[in-house]
């Protein structure tokens, strides 16, 4: 007889009754990861108030769809959790302060641009997504070229380069290539010209042939025949004031709720400190224009020549948009790819494990005040050495949490969720579907698994009123 299939949700429930899990009191048996995430799937106590969660609107999509799938799986489930709020991360940070939000999500590690007023010992912070920056662009070029010197005039008209391909062709080819500091200066605005002899240099395959007078006309005379004036195709290139439409950058902001400006800034920073001092999520000053959103964005930067801007890189893959190559630490230029930014952020976690002053490896949290800037050495993903292919910015967004969130169903409940959000599930099954499963789906990069076990180490310590760990209860 043919057995009825089980759906892997399904299987994964009837391992819960397998496994009679119960709440890891003292002198009880610690459950595995597996039994853990597992207990995980099922809410037993729905919490008197729903649980609150919101924050920085990148995260909405992503916690959207998890919190969707999630309480898809049992009634307790929906019944436990509020809809998300889409906020700035600041105003989430103040909201988990206060108590208005029981799960706050920020880009920023709590107190870490100084504004915050809650002690960060009273909070866990779970690494909850995994994003990067997309840089975008628009270089506009002229279709002919003239010129002019002492031995006449000469125009080209569509010129082209390698392979016989034209400026926007070739730059098709080779997308625009930027190291950190270059990238730094121009939305510092150092730089302030696509002609500036930085961008042009790392750039050499952007480079056009022109024809440029070498001899000069030689009228007839009743003894000689006339001589036309003689061309010779010369290089030039496509970042020149000639083929450009538009030589002057125009440098385009995100507002604070719905950009990843600390990651970027964060990047900035670790290339060059000298011009960008500290990680924050302060806009550009050098900016002629702030943008409201991803796609407002992405479209100021298409409808005008010379314009530099940057989203969020889930954005960019879920549009394919065309953006910046950036070299890494060890000086290799990388393409913007989902595999390259998680290559980036194992690149970082093995460098902040091997930094003595990071002891026990990633840490979000920080202390309440500082004496100047505050150092991000010991969870900033971006710029690490030791990984040829790594897409050098990366970093997290972190699911705020007060260690004892109040009753013992909410507290359990925010755990579960949280397993639920931060694991793949192939540790518990291999065909259990958790959040991070759903993660390229919208855009994401999925969390590593190095990035995984520290996110479950920090939901261990999201505690009962007794003070035992919220994650193997058994409500």
């Amino acid at each position: 007889m043919k057995q009825a299939l089980r759906t892997p949700v399904a299987c994964a429930l009837a391992l819960v009754t397998l496994l009679g899990i119960t709440t890891s009191g003292a002198g009880a048996k610690t459950p595995s990861l597996a039994q853990d995430l597992a207990n995980a799937l099922r809410i037993k106590a729905v919490p008197s108030s729903p649980v609150t969660m919101g924050g920085w609107s990148l995260d909405a999509g992503v916690i959207g769809a998890v919190a969707s799938a999630y309480k898809s799986l049992a009634p307790a489930n929906a019944s436990s959790f509020a809809s998300y709020q889409p906020s700035a991360a600041s105003a989430a940070r103040a909201g988990a302060a206060v108590g208005s939000l029981d799960i706050a999500f920020s880009d920023a590690p709590l107190n870490d641009t100084g504004q915050d007023t809650a002690a960060p010992g009273s909070f866990t912070q779970v690494p909850a997504t995994l994003d990067s920056v997309a840089v975008l662009f628009h270089l506009g070029f002229a279709t002919s070229d003239t010129v002019t010197n002492s031995f006449g005039s000469a125009t080209t008209s569509n010129p082209r380069g390698a392979g016989g391909k034209t400026c926007t062709q070739l730059l098709s080819a080779h997308p625009l290539a930027l190291d950190g500091v270059t990238l730094a200066q121009m939305f510092s605005g150092i730089i302030t010209q696509w002609t500036n002899p930085a961008i042009v240099a790392q750039n050499p395959k952007l480079e056009v042939r022109v024809a440029t007078p070498v001899a000069a006309a030689i009228s007839a005379t009743p003894k000689r025949r006339a001589v036309a004036q003689r061309n010779k195709l010369k290089p030039i290139s496509c970042l020149s004031s000639a083929m450009l439409t538009t030589p002057t950058i125009s440098l385009f902001d995100l507002s604070a709720d719905v950009g990843p400006t600390f990651i970027l800034r964060d990047y900035l920073n670790q290339v060059d400190p000298s011009v960008v001092p500290a990680a924050s999520d302060d806009p550009f000053p050098a900016a002629t224009a702030v943008e409201s959103s991803p796609s407002a964005m992405a479209a100021a930067v298409s409808n005008l020549a010379g314009a530099l801007g940057y989203v969020d890189a889930s954005y960019a893959f879920q549009n394919s948009l065309a953006t910046a190559r950036l070299k890494n630490a060890d000086g290799k230029v990388v393409p913007l790819a989902k595999k390259f930014v998680s290559v980036e952020a194992l690149a970082a976690l093995a460098a902040i494990k091997a930094n003595p002053h990071c002891p026990g490896g990633f840490n979000a949290q920080l202390p309440s005040t500082y004496s100047g800037a505050p150092s991000t050495e010991c969870f900033s993903l971006s710029n690490a050495p030791g990984a040829a292919t790594a897409y050098p910015i990366a970093g997290v967004s972190l699911a705020l949490v007060a260690r004892s969130p109040g009753t013992n169903a909410t507290a359990v409940a925010i755990a579960k969720f949280l397993e639920f959000l931060t694991q793949s599930g192939t540790r518990a099954s291999a065909n259990t579907t958790f959040g991070q499963n759903l993660a390229s789906a919208q855009g994401d990069v999925p969390l590593p698994v190095a990035l995984q076990s520290i996110a479950f180490a920090a939901i261990t310590r999201i505690t009962l009123t007794s003070g035992v760990s919220a994650v193997s209860a058994s409500l």
